[in-house]
């Protein structure tokens, strides 16, 4: 079945013709599409960005996989010991990630290349998912150089999307003005932080997503 498209977008200060060259990189079934508008950028106003945009089933679809044998590999190192040891599951993990699935791999190596070559200046990349048809999206930034770290980033990125959405449906996010954007920050255990501004109640939310359940012995 053929994925539906992740989309990229980007600030006017991102080379296009340079975008799509790294884009045409990737698997031709991946249907990676490199959006023609801009979001046009004041000269020195901020740094360059470019935000890579799908629907759940299509970060699932593609890079799935990969990423449940990333985490899955961690869990699986510490075998039947998890329980007592799972302070240590952050590094088994990133262990796990040093190596990663081909899709992660390849992904990563995209998202390097654009941030450094895509602009005239590091850009600033982030992966997101758009929370229904409101327009606000679920964003993660990609604050990382080492290939390594972006494979693991992107890994904890897609496998934590289905409770990220739990959050969104649990908690009424909508996009319906009164809330904007949700905000991702991958902690260093792993979990995932998830933060969001109600206007209508002028708060603050957060909320901690761990990269696994409490894992008990049988």
């Amino acid at each position: 079945m053929t994925v539906t498209k992740l989309r990229i977008e980007s600030s006017s200060q991102v080379q296009l013709g340079r975008l799509r060259e790294l884009a045409a990189e990737l698997p031709g079934d991946w249907n990676l599409e490199v959006d023609d508008a801009q979001f046009f950028m004041k000269s020195g106003a901020a740094s360059p960005w470019i935000t890579i945009l799908g629907s759940a089933p299509t970060w699932v679809q593609i890079l799935g996989t990969g990423a449940g044998l990333v985490i899955g590999g961690g869990l699986a190192a510490m075998g039947k010991h998890a329980y007592e040891n799972i302070d240590k599951l952050p590094k088994a993990v990133a262990n796990a990630a040093e190596q990663s699935t081909w899709a992660i791999t390849k992904f990563a190596i995209f998202i390097s290349q654009a941030a450094k070559k895509a602009a005239s200046e590091s850009a600033v990349v982030s992966l997101a998912v758009p929370i229904g048809d409101s327009g606000i999206k679920a964003n993660l930034l990609i604050d990382a150089f080492a290939l390594h770290e972006i494979e693991l980033l992107v890994a904890l990125f897609v496998h934590h999307i289905p409770g990220m959405l739990k959050v969104v449906e649990e908690r009424g996010i909508k996009g319906d003005g009164r809330t904007g954007d949700v905000t991702l920050m991958i902690d260093s255990e792993y979990s995932l932080l998830m933060s969001w501004f109600d206007r209508k109640a002028v708060e603050q939310h957060q909320v901690f997503l761990p990269i696994a359940p409490i894992l008990r012995p049988e």
